[in-house]
């Protein structure tokens, strides 16, 4: 009869203490993958959003984009917040009909009056499905200084500008010859969101690619990327495929996606494994880098996009 030999004490101590050993990278691995993977994810539906929008821009021949909420959380106290949803938007038309003059009775000449039977809000009275909003823009005569419409009347009938008209156009004189320069519009109801936790950190925004200005501790958000003073920011392209959001100040957008879900009290911008999405104002292009790990100088790899691989 052949017996067969079985594991010694010492052989099944030494395979215990590899499965111990394996628990223990495990356990201090993983959940570092978990971040990263986040992480990674989150970046890519970013740069997707922004290829999907330019593709649309292209294909259907008007501008289209991604409008960016800031400020859906901030640590206690901070002055910086972090975005984490964003929709698809689209600008309509330029808007015109009927005859406008500014209104009777205000000096300002603030106040323009829409005559003809245009209703400026129909059916509904919230403000996202009127046909002109705040935010457009009034141009008289085909040209001159383009005025910001602030508010549109309930009644459908007046706009009232950010501006002054140069001068009083009289109800005698009304006149078709103008046109509202509309603003993006979400164009749907879909609320685009990172996953849990990932987030465009708006704290190393403090300037175009300018290294010296990189102060984590000292930030002046959104320097570099429009509507600093907005609740949101629009990347609009047009049907060339080039972005034209409006005043423009900088050649490149760089939004730093992170995970935030093991920050300290102290959050540092290299945590959570970041990624730059970096949108070239003049060409449209968008492109994933890291960032530099020198903290003075965390763009350089957008500057110099054949030393992103190093």
């Amino acid at each position: 009869m052949h017996l067969r030999k079985g594991f010694t004490l010492v052989e099944l101590l030494v395979a215990m203490l590899l499965m111990m050993v394996l628990a223990t990278l495990a356990v201090a691995f993983l959940p570092r993958l978990g971040d990263q993977q986040r992480s990674a994810l989150g970046a890519t539906s970013l740069q997707g959003w922004l290829n999907v929008s330019r593709y649309k821009a292209v294909r259907d021949q008007s501008p289209r984009g991604v409008r960016l909420f800031n400020g859906d959380t901030a640590p206690t106290g901070a002055l910086y917040k972090y975005i984490t949803k964003a929709v698809f938007i689209e600008q309509p038309d330029d808007f015109s009909g009927g005859k406008i003059s500014t209104a009777i009775g205000d000096p300002s000449n603030k106040t323009i009056d829409f005559t003809g039977g245009i209703n400026l809000t129909p059916v509904t009275s919230d403000p996202t499905s009127f046909l002109v909003q705040a935010g457009d823009y009034l141009e008289v005569f085909g040209g001159g200084l383009l005025h910001r419409i602030n508010t549109v009347s309930t009644s459908g009938t007046q706009v009232v500008l950010d501006s002054p008209m140069p001068f009083p156009i009289l109800l005698a004189s009304a006149t078709a010859n103008y046109r509202i320069i509309r603003a993006a519009r979400p164009s749907g109801t879909e609320i685009l969101e990172f996953p849990e936790g990932v987030v465009i950190d708006t704290r190393t925004n403090d300037g175009p690619l300018d290294a010296a200005k990189f102060n984590y501790n000292n930030p002046l958000p959104w320097v570099n990327i429009p509507g600093a003073n907005l609740a949101y920011v629009d990347i609009l392209f047009s049907p060339s495929g080039v972005v034209i959001t409006p005043n423009m100040t900088t050649d490149s957008l760089n939004l730093w996606v992170r995970d935030i879900s093991n920050d300290a009290t102290t959050p540092n911008p290299f945590n959570g494994d970041p990624t730059l999405i970096a949108v070239n104002v003049r060409s449209g292009l968008i492109a994933a880098h890291p960032p530099s790990t020198n903290p003075s100088d965390p763009y350089v790899y957008i500057r110099d996009g054949q030393s992103s691989g190093k």
